[in-house]
């Protein structure tokens, strides 16, 4: 039984079948193979493989470490250089490496593992202590609960199926996910994803929050930039960002106590009249009223143009050609029926996509109705003018008929003037009524997409997305 092994240059292979207590070596160790523990192994080179049925109580190395696994415990390993795998069917309590950590394998518990550099995949069927790294942390699964994880690079993967305490890192966090209680997150960087099955009490990040998930409560999140979405199937109490947050991501079927952004802040304690939800109320709103609106100019757009069409093919006398011409020749029954179309048409759905090119094109179409709507009241004013002046040689010539001896023969040309005029005076005043109907809609209109569009006010009717 090997109880102090000195050996040097080099030591190829140690096979042991009950303990060892100590091996020293000032160059590389191969192997060494024991069915009982091994007490402390020491080497100033590197160690290719160490294989324990039973404890591993001290491995020191200056160099690289290759393979340890062990049936039993692993109490304390110390590298100067990477340590590329080790397994252990029991607890490991501490792992120190000034180089990268690939990969550590554990059916117990794990305590404490230390590295300067990367570690690349940590596993363990118990709980987790400490892992702390000065470097990037690729992959930490635990099926028991992981107490902290200190990261100054960027944290890939942690998952637990029991609770999370403190997790901290100085770059990005891109996944987390927990089947219980998540206690502490705190990032530097962004926050791509964190699930949990149970509460989480507080996020912090001094970057973007992606995306926070909980089938509980949730205490308190705070973010320096945007947070997208965050769900929870219970109570959320405290979230606050000093810049946007996506309202219409934010789901919670508990209480929501606080929320502050942009300086909005709820009380703590209201009724149940949440902010997200009075958003969608103005939004449906606003949805409900452009679909009024539109619905309006498209008709004021059919009566327009089927009078315009009437007056096109009826015929008239010579007399009311300087009337009706006016009108029909600048082409206001038709282009301007057809602008109205195309306002009311972008008006309805405007309303359903709350989108800022919608409420721009909106903005812009309802402009340039009531353009046309305000000279089409020029020229119907003109045609009705017009009409009144040739009215009145109607009534000039009734008169002067009516004194001449067998005037009932010349009724019949008085009484076709007469219907004429009381005809096309009646077109044109459907469409006077109609253009002045659809002037005022479209500058109300206008007023109300221009405040969607332009207006900085976080209670406006809806926020409109940029894409």
């Amino acid at each position: 039984v090997p109880t102090g092994f000195t050996a040097f240059p080099s030591t190829t292979s140690i096979i042991s079948t009950s303990s060892i207590t100590s091996i020293t070596s000032t160059s590389s160790i191969t192997s060494i193979t024991s069915t009982s523990s091994i007490t402390s192994i020491t080497s100033t080179s590197s160690i290719t493989s160490i294989t324990s049925t039973s404890s591993i109580t001290s491995i020191t190395s200056t160099s690289s470490i290759t393979s340890i696994t062990s049936t039993s415990s692993i109490t304390s390993i110390t590298s100067t250089s990477s340590i590329t795998s080790i397994t252990s069917t029991s607890s490991i309590t501490s792992i120190t490496s000034t180089s990268s950590i690939t990969s550590i394998t554990s059916t117990s518990s794990i305590t404490s593992i230390t590295s300067t550099s990367s570690i690349t995949s940590i596993t363990s069927t118990s709980s987790i202590t400490s892992i702390t790294s000065t470097s990037s942390i690729t992959s930490i699964t635990s099926t028991s609960s992981i107490t902290s994880i200190t990261s100054t690079s960027s944290i890939t993967s942690i998952t637990s199926t029991s609770s999370i305490t403190s997790i901290t890192s100085t770059s990005s966090i891109t996944s987390i996910t927990s089947t219980s209680s998540i206690t502490s997150i705190t990032s530097t960087s962004s926050i791509t994803s964190i699930t949990s099955t149970s509460s989480i009490t507080s996020i912090t990040s001094t970057s973007s929050i992606t995306s926070i998930t909980s089938t509980s409560s949730i205490t308190s999140i705070t973010s320096t930039t945007s947070i997208t979405s965050i769900t929870s199937t219970t109570s959320t109490t405290s979230i606050t960002s000093t810049t946007s947050i996506m309202l219409s991501l934010l789901k919670t079927k508990g209480a929501f106590d606080t929320f502050t952004s942009k300086g909005i802040i709820i009380p703590k304690g209201g009724k149940p009249q949440h902010a997200y939800q009075k958003e969608d109320n103005l939004q449906d709103r606003l949805q409900r009223e452009a679909t009024v609106l539109g619905t309006i100019q498209i008709m004021c757009c059919l009566v327009i143009s089927s009078v315009g069409a009437t007056l096109v093919s009826a015929p008239h006398s010579p007399r009311f050609s300087p009337a009706v011409s006016t009108i029909l020749m600048s082409g206001y029954p038709f282009l301007g029926a057809l602008c109205f179309a195309i306002t009311g048409s972008l008006s309805i759905i405007s309303g359903k996509k709350s989108t800022k090119p919608f409420a721009t094109s909106s903005l812009t179409s309802n402009a340039v109705s009531s353009v046309a709507a305000g000279a089409g009241l020029l020229l119907l004013m003109d045609s009705l003018v017009a009409l009144g002046t040739a009215s009145q040689q109607c009534d000039s010539e009734k008169d002067y008929l009516s004194s001449l001896p067998y005037s009932e023969y010349y009724y019949s040309t008085v009484k076709d003037c007469l219907l004429t005029s009381a005809s096309l005076t009646g077109a044109l005043v459907v469409m006077l009524i109609f253009t002045v109907l659809e002037l005022l809609l479209s500058a109300y209109a206008s007023i109300l997409w221009w405040k969607q569009v332009y207006s900085n006010n976080p209670g406006c009717a809806f926020s409109l997305s940029q894409s």
